[in-house]
């Protein structure tokens, strides 16, 4: 499995950060950032620095035998076999092997180890009731080509036809990168209806560069969300504008599928030796030899 590419920065040799001060590092861009040395940089920022540089890299460690660069044994690791495991780690990612690790380098060590032990999370089926003047439905919202807004999203709509108006209830998780779990994040949105028929229910929200087109189709049991974008300069560059047209759908199949790709993703920092174990085990014994595979 091929290696996530790394930027530029952080193949980089890591500078020394010795004498620079919280302020300055602070001030850098994310790609001088990223280049210095991971250590010097958790020193630099810690108000213990010692402190901070002992538990950075017992995580360091930790995360270097998860990922197949180490031994298993508990107790501290000497200094030339870290930076061998060090080296060792470089080289799957792409990176000089210098046996130094570089901020950049460092986060995504503990990112990847995160990603990979990360508990998943599921949503239900997409379900929908209507009647003459209420419609319920939940479900996951994805892209039409089938790829999740948010990776793990569940929305609950009501219309009421008297009220002519249709709340969204949304809910996502965020996923962390640096730390385990994740944060869960709330919408309610207030849809006006347009159109209300026998077989269609239209409901339109204003922002501020565009209109967001909610359809619902009761014979179809179909629910889609477009975007319609205000035709005015200042809003040629907003960033604000969906993916795609938006359905309604069952939510486990698109985030099973994200995760296996994230998963993915991050299973090729894995050192190659545990990388061949873990799929010899998925796979299981070999058969034993028949007569028929003889032949």
């Amino acid at each position: 499995m091929a290696a996530i590419q790394q930027s530029p920065a952080a193949r980089r040799t890591p500078q020394a950060t010795e004498g620079v001060s919280r302020q300055a590092i602070e001030a850098m861009t994310d790609a001088e950032r990223d280049g210095l040395g991971y250590f010097s940089v958790m020193a630099a920022l810690n108000p213990h620095p010692a402190a901070g540089v002992t538990m950075f890299r017992y995580l360091v460690e930790r995360n270097l035998r998860q990922l197949g660069y180490s031994s298993a044994e508990l107790r501290p690791m000497q200094e030339r076999p870290f930076r061998e495991a060090v080296r060792s780690y470089q080289r799957q990612i792409g990176a000089e092997p210098n046996g130094t690790l570089t901020l950049a380098q460092g986060e995504r060590l503990l990112r990847v180890r995160n990603i990979l032990s990360e508990s998943r999370i599921t949503a239900g089926p997409m379900m929908m009731v209507s009647g003459e003047n209420h419609l319920i439905a939940s479900g996951t919202w994805t892209v039409l080509d089938g790829q999740a807004e948010h990776p793990v999203n569940r929305s609950h709509l009501t219309c009421s036809r008297p009220q002519s108006q249709c709340v969204e209830a949304a809910a996502r998780v965020v996923l962390r990168d640096a730390e385990t779990g994740g944060s869960l994040a709330s919408d309610l949105l207030t849809y006006r209806i347009v159109a209300w028929s026998p077989g269609e229910i239209r409901a339109e929200i204003e922002h501020r560069c565009v209109t967001r087109v909610l359809v619902l189709r009761t014979f179809t049991s179909e629910i889609s969300l477009l975007d319609r974008p205000h035709p005015v300069a200042e809003c040629r560059l907003d960033a604000g504008l969906s993916p795609g047209i938006m359905v309604l759908r069952h939510g486990a199949e698109p985030i099973a599928q994200y995760y296996d790709e994230r998963r993915a993703a991050a299973a090729g920092d894995l050192s190659p030796e545990l990388r061949n174990f873990l799929n010899r085990a998925v796979a299981g014994p070999p058969e034993a030899p028949t007569v028929a595979s003889w032949r």
